[in-house]
């Protein structure tokens, strides 16, 4: 990577509010998925996530072993 050059410190002090910035948005990004994930892993969640899978899985497999009868 190649070193910036600054003219003034302006030009620093922006683009340090810059990265302050894109790091704390970076911390929230983390935080709310961290939050999603921990809702996702409940115990609920997960055997409804289950159920819904086994049942896509049955109706597929049922017309696609009985669709040739319609």
């Amino acid at each position: 990577m190649k070193p910036r050059l600054y003219s003034s410190f302006e030009e620093i002090d922006s683009q340090l509010k810059i990265l302050r910035l894109r790091t704390a948005i970076d911390k929230q990004s983390i935080t709310y998925n961290y939050n999603k994930l921990k809702v996702l892993l409940y115990p609920n969640n997960i055997l409804a996530e289950i159920k819904n899978t086994f049942k896509e899985r049955l109706i597929a497999y049922v017309l696609g072993r009985y669709y040739h009868f319609f």
